[in-house]
Formats: structure tokens, C-alpha cells, sequence
């Protein structure tokens, strides 16, 4: 279309120089051909003769001018004509004068219109491609304003669709199982936390060290197994999603989360990503970015439960400069390759260093791998619950029991129950210190809510909670660990546990390394295992002993050492020696008394006779042992009157009656003794019965 315009365009610069040709050709004629002025001769006419004249001057003769003869008139030309014609006689006459004055500028007005034909074709094409790329320009932006506007609204689908599924993910908590009772709660019913800086007591809100001045914003929650970490942060992304794009109040407040600004919630638990990084290398043979890490494996996750979203999600919302992401990393140690968990902290790293905007939190219970905190991360440690916070834990329990729509005296109920409840825990030697963390408190909470109840003897309690910590940890063990795990049942695992805790009872020692357990002192001194069984090799070993420390609280890890926590040590090994005779020491008792006298045997002693009475329903052994410690020093005596107590915690007992007597008997004569006399007050007022005649 261009270059039909183009064409007529040029026939009209042609006509136009030709006019201006007539033009010139009728202006420069004119001037050329006026004829100039010439004198015409006077012709000679005969004058008298005159006299001489006188001496006197005379006057000069006067000159007659001559008169010139009539002009030829110029012939005009066609130009003159044609000017005439257009213009009118006077205004040609004007243009003459103009031309005779003016004449060059019309020369530079024509040396262009000459040219035109030869430079307006490359002109012109450089003109229309010019207006091509324009109108190319034009269309992409338009375009790219389209393509950014349908990114947008996918982008805004995909989030509606995200919190959806994370609000539907995390809205109930899975806890501790009990057989024939629900295995989850709801999110919302949480106890905030304290933390604290490292060694520091002084408590502060749990993401107080995410100041809103503080660049970078990263976080190391780190607690013990059960300590509250899992739940904080489920909790968090739960109250997140449901209000986003808002930060609700309660939230900032309750968690110290004061960013000033809405936070869009990435729940990620680490122990998915190592699997998500081996296939994305496999498929493009490179080492894939965290953010790609997480985005492959939140859509491959929705995609299986037929939900769709952009492929970039996560990395789209943090390329958006006017979004900001609170990413929530759950379970760094829950990574078992050590390599793969360093991996990990790296990534993470490099994250808050490429994006300082967003904030980051990752918890992990104590590891020797500082790698966060070297790269800015701020470290808080979870504090113990406090009798306030234990309070409320029991008493969303006892309302979970009322139903989903509890009456305000089904929650006066709860609120009684949960006091009494709290007030015997508090009172309790082996409970007390156990119910300052969440994951123990609620054991005991599911035991005394769904029925079970918690038992009097301390070593059913021991039971019960060991029990149900290791089904526990089977419930949340994904199907690829439990594959590789050594072993599976959790039976195997407590009579692991249990050889474990005794070889640490029998050596002294309060942890202990595998390498010392499977080939060091302990082999010698631990009873051969059962005709047919393997030793597990140490690989096997660390897997099971690193699964029950993430999963149950019962371990602890440190420097590759393992120990128990509380005095789970003192039961299993007490349960494992009580059990196992081996061909040397047929006489079970005898291995405790032969160690009566150390401090650190006194609570197996004690809880061996627990295990036999309640537990294996033997009672020759601990009859045996009490008898024999009561005929020893008044240290035994004492020991053996509080080995007792615990074989008949449960009631009355038949079989030690008789025992019971003389265990009584004993006390009186030590009451007497002010050295011993609080004690044996104590152990008499639990052995001796009410009325003498109830039995």
C-alpha cells in the first residue's frame, strides 16, 4: 500500500518541476529580450551664413535635445502569456522583478526536486521498514501486556488454589495414637511458644528475632524432638493462608511476627526435597536451584491430587517485587545424608543472600552443622512449657473430647479436668520434668483423655509412653524411609533400644557412640542375642537410632553420641536386664545386687521390680531381690523398701504380703535413725495400709 502511494506522489513532484521549468523558461526570457536604449542621430538641417563676428564675445548657441524615434514593441512569449494570464499584467511584472533579484533561491528550490527521484526510493523504504518495526514494537508491547495480564490472572488462580490446598493440608495435626481414639487435632488449637537466645533463659516470642528493621530476615528455631517446632510452624502457614493477603493481628502479636507487611506462606517440609533435587538433575543434568527444587515438588504433589497451577509458582511470587514470602523450612535434621543436609543449608543460604526481602525460617533440633548460622541466620532455642502453657495444652484435649461444638460448661469441665490433671503431673517425680515438652505432654494427655489413663506404677508409666512414642514415630515415617529403616516393628526397635540403654548402664556411661556399642567394651559384658538373630550392622543402627531421635524425644544426638532423655535409660536397661539371663548368670537378681550400692543403679533396681510385677507378672524375681536387699546395710533396706513400693503401686499384692510386713518392720527401726528417719517416714506412708485388717 506504501508504494502505491508512493507512485502518484511522484507524478506529482514531476508535474510540479515542470511547472516550475515554464516558469523559469517565462521569467527569464522576459528579461533577456527587453531591447536597451540606443541614441538615434539628429539629422542636418542648412543654417544662413552670418557675418564675422565682432571682437566682442558672444554667447554660446543654446543645443536643441533630440528627439528619439518610436520603440519596437517586444513580442511576448508563451511563458509571459501564460503568467500574464494566471497572475494579471502587474503582479507578472512583480514575479519578473523577484526572479532578476531572487533568481537562486529558485535554483536551490529545484536542485531538490531534482534529486527526489533518485533518493526516494531508499528514503521511502527505509521510511516503511521504520514503520514496521514501529508497528512490530507496537504489537509485542501490546502483546507482552497481554501475555504479563493472562500471567497474572493464572498466577492470582494458582494462589486461590495453593492456600486452598495448604489450608486443607495443615488444618488438623496429626498426634500421638491411641488405639480406637482420633489421631489428629486441629492446627488452631496451639500454645504459643517461647525461645530464647542460646544459653539465655529470658523467653520472647517465637519470631521476635524477625525484627521488621532487621535485614536479612532469617530464622534457626532449634529444639529437641517433640519440643513444639512442627506445630509452630503449621500453625503459622495455616493462620497465613486463611487470611492472606492480610497479616492477622493475633499472629503478630501471639508470634512476634511483626514484618509490616502480608506474608504469602511456603510450608516445606526438608525431607522431601533430597528425592525432588536426584530427579530434577536426572532430567536436566544440572543441579537445580532450591526454588526450582520447591516448585517441582508443589506441583508435582497437586497434580496428584488432580489440582493444577503454574509451573513457577513459588518462583514467580518471589520475582514479584511487590509480594513478599515467608518461607517456612521444616525438619533439617529430619535429612539423613549428612551431605544432602549441608547441601540443603547451602541453598538456603544463598536464597536469603539472591532474595534479602522475603523471610525465612528453618527449624532443626541441635546439630554440629552451623552452616545457617554463619550465613545470617539468626538462632533461637524453643523454651520448656510453663505451667501456664502445660495448662492449656490439657485443656484443648479434655474440649476435644466434648465434641466440635462444645458448651460453655463442657469448657468449665475441660478447664477442671485439665487443672487436676496438671496438678498430678507436677507432682509426679518421673512426669514432672517430661511434661514441659509438648510431644511428652501429650502422650500423657491421649493416656488420660481416651480411657487408657495413667497408671500408677512407674514402670507401666515408662511403658505406656515408650509404647506409644515408637508407634509414633511408625505413623510419620513416609514409605521410603520406613523401606530402608532397620528395623521396622517398633517391638524390634525397643528391644534395640533396650540392649542399647543397658550397655550404657553396665559400662557407666550416660552416651554412647555405635562404633563403642556394636564393637567397643560393651560386647563383652552384654548377654549373647537369641540363637538365630543378626546383629544389626551399623549403618542399620544409625538409621533406626536417628529416626527415633527426630520422631520420638526418647534419644539425643550429639557429635554422633547418643543419649536418653529423662530416665528412659534407667527403664529399658532395667527392662533388658530383667529379661535377658545369659549362661554365666542364670540368677537375674544377683546382676543387681552385685551394683546395689552405685547411685546410678539404684532407679533400674528399682524399676526392674516394677517390670516384673506389672509387666511380666513374675513375682519370684522381685521377691528374691527384696529379700536379699533387706538383709543387707540400711541403704538396701531403704532401696529394697522403695523397690517394693513400686511392685505394689498398682494395690494389694498377694504374693508380697508377706514381704510387705517385714519391709515395714524394717522402716520402724530406720524412723528411729535421724539419718534415715525422712525417708523411711515417706516409704512407710505408702506401704503401710490404712486399716490393719484390710488384709
Amino acid at each position: 500500500m506504501l508504494m502505491r502511494t508512493i507512485r502518484p506522489t511522484a507524478s506529482i513532484l514531476l508535474a510540479l518541476a515542470l511547472l516550475v521549468a515554464l516558469l523559469l523558461g517565462a521569467l527569464s526570457p522576459a528579461t533577456a529580450q527587453q531591447p536597451a536604449p540606443t541614441a538615434t542621430a539628429v539629422p542636418a538641417t542648412s543654417t544662413p551664413t552670418v557675418a564675422p563676428p565682432t571682437p566682442t564675445a558672444a554667447l554660446p548657441a543654446p543645443t536643441v535635445p533630440a528627439t528619439p524615434g518610436p520603440l519596437p514593441t517586444p513580442t511576448p512569449t508563451t511563458g509571459e502569456l501564460f503568467i500574464e494570464l494566471v497572475f494579471g499584467k502587474d503582479r507578472a511584472a512583480i514575479l519578473r522583478k523577484l526572479w532578476q533579484r531572487l533568481w537562486w533561491l529558485a535554483v536551490l528550490a529545484v536542485v531538490p526536486l531534482v534529486a527526489i527521484p533518485f533518493v526516494w526510493k531508499p528514503v521511502g523504504e527505509w521510511i516503511q521498514e521504520g514503520i514496521k518495526a514501529r508497528l512490530k514494537r507496537a504489537q509485542g508491547k501490546q502483546q507482552a501486556r497481554e501475555d504479563k495480564r493472562k500471567r497474572q490472572e493464572e498466577l492470582q488462580q494458582s494462589t486461590e488454589v495453593y492456600l486452598d490446598g495448604l489450608g486443607k493440608e495443615l488444618e488438623l495435626t496429626e498426634v500421638i495414637p491411641i488405639p480406637n481414639a482420633y489421631a489428629a487435632i486441629a492446627t488452631h488449637d496451639y500454645v504459643p511458644l517461647q525461645v530464647a537466645r542460646p544459653g539465655a533463659t529470658v523467653g520472647e516470642a517465637v519470631f521476635a528475632a524477625l525484627g521488621a528493621d532487621q535485614s536479612p530476615r532469617g530464622l534457626l528455631l532449634v529444639g529437641a524432638a517433640g519440643s513444639g517446632k512442627s506445630h509452630t510452624l503449621r500453625y503459622t502457614a495455616l493462620r497465613l493462608a486463611e487470611a492472606w493477603p492480610r497479616l492477622p493481628d493475633d499472629v503478630a502479636a501471639t508470634l512476634g511476627l511483626q514484618t509490616g507487611a502480608s506474608l504469602l506462606p511456603v510450608y516445606v517440609r526438608l525431607q522431601d526435597l533430597p528425592r525432588c533435587q536426584q530427579e530434577l538433575r536426572g532430567q536436566h543434568k544440572k543441579e537445580p536451584t532450591i526454588l526450582q527444587t520447591i516448585d517441582y515438588h508443589l506441583h508435582r504433589r497437586l497434580a496428584g491430587e488432580g489440582v493444577s497451577i503454574v509451573e513457577e509458582f513459588i518462583s514467580s511470587h518471589v520475582a514479584a517485587k511487590n509480594e513478599r514470602c515467608l518461607f517456612l523450612f521444616d525438619g533439617l535434621d529430619e535429612i539423613d545424608d549428612t551431605h544432602q543436609r549441608h547441601t540443603v543449608q547451602g541453598q538456603i543460604a544463598r536464597l536469603l543472600r539472591d532474595e534479602p526481602d522475603h523471610v525465612y525460617v528453618v527449624t532443626a533440633r541441635p546439630l554440629a552443622d552451623q552452616t545457617l548460622v554463619g550465613s545470617g541466620f539468626t538462632q533461637r532455642e524453643l523454651l520448656p512449657l510453663q505451667p501456664d502453657q502445660m495448662q492449656r495444652i490439657l485443656f484443648y484435649w479434655y474440649r476435644a473430647e466434648c465434641g466440635a461444638t462444645p458448651t460453655a460448661e463442657d469448657q468449665a469441665r475441660a478447664n477442671q479436668a485439665a487443672s487436676e490433671l496438671l496438678k498430678m503431673l507436677r507432682s509426679d517425680a518421673d512426669l514432672e520434668p517430661m511434661a514441659a515438652n509438648p510431644l511428652f505432654l501429650t502422650a500423657m494427655a491421649r493416656m488420660a483423655t481416651t480411657g487408657v489413663g495413667l497408671p500408677a506404677a512407674r514402670a507401666q508409666k515408662y511403658d505406656r509412653l515408650i509404647d506409644l512414642l515408637l508407634e509414633w514415630r511408625r505413623n510419620r515415617m513416609s514409605k521410603a524411609a520406613t523401606d530402608n529403616l532397620f528395623p521396622v516393628d517398633h517391638r524390634v526397635a525397643l528391644d534395640e533400644l533396650s540392649r542399647f540403654a543397658a550397655c550404657m548402664l553396665l559400662t557407666g556411661r550416660t552416651d554412647l557412640s555405635i562404633e563403642a556399642y556394636s564393637g567397643g567394651p560393651c560386647v563383652p559384658k552384654l548377654p549373647k542375642r537369641a540363637e538365630g538373630a543378626t546383629a544389626p550392622g551399623a549403618s542399620d543402627l544409625e538409621r533406626l537410632f536417628r529416626s527415633i531421635v527426630r520422631h520420638t524425644g526418647l534419644l539425643h544426638e550429639e557429635a554422633d553420641r547418643y543419649r536418653f532423655s529423662f530416665t528412659f535409660r534407667d527403664y529399658l536397661a532395667a527392662c533388658f536386664l530383667a529379661r535377658w539371663p545369659d549362661g554365666t548368670q542364670p540368677d537375674v537378681t544377683q546382676r543387681f545386687l552385685n551394683h546395689y550400692h552405685e547411685p546410678g543403679w539404684r532407679t533400674p533396681i528399682v524399676l526392674s521390680t516394677g517390670y516384673w510385677a506389672h509387666k511380666l507378672l513374675s513375682f519370684e524375681p522381685p521377691k528374691k531381690l527384696i529379700a536379699a536387699l533387706l538383709d543387707r546395710d540400711p541403704e538396701a533396706r531403704l532401696l529394697a523398701a522403695e523397690a517394693l513400693g513400686e511392685a505394689v503401686s498398682a494395690g494389694i499384692v498377694p504374693d508380697l504380703e508377706r514381704l510387705r510386713r517385714r519391709t515395714v518392720e524394717q522402716l520402724h527401726i530406720l524412723k528411729d535413725q535421724p539419718q534415715y528417719a525422712e525417708r523411711a517416714h515417706r516409704l512407710l506412708q505408702r506401704l503401710e495400709l490404712p486399716n490393719p485388717g484390710d488384709v
